[in-house]
């Protein structure tokens, strides 16, 4: 058995759970069933997540504590939520999805 600093692509974590078969393509793995994956959630897509989620909190929070609107208004591109920034949009980052969608259609069907 291989150990993972011998194996390429992350290979044997995955497939010692039984989640991934070894020539199965990796960019498939992370990818929405929408968009033809298996939908495992990927560190990258969480992150997003947890910052719209973040801003959401803080910008609701912000109209009735005091605190919190104090954070808001001090956090000018101190952390990823960028608080003070009205219209910043941190989905606009995130191509994950779509670069991971367009390695997969360039890949050989077999082989």
């Amino acid at each position: 058995m291989l150990r993972p600093e011998e194996s390429p692509n992350n290979g044997p974590i995955t497939r010692l759970q039984r989640a991934h078969h070894p020539p199965s393509s990796l960019e498939r793995f992370h990818l929405p069933r929408r968009l033809g994956g298996r939908s495992i959630p990927s560190a990258i897509t969480g992150n997003y997540r947890q910052i719209r989620n973040l801003r959401r909190y803080f910008k609701e929070e912000a109209m009735s504590i005091a605190l919190h609107s104090a954070v808001v208004a001090a956090d000018k591109n101190l952390t990823p939520l960028r608080l003070a920034h009205v219209n910043f949009d941190p989905d606009i980052h995130n191509t994950f999805a779509h670069q991971l969608k367009s390695r997969w259609k360039v890949k050989p069907l077999h082989g």
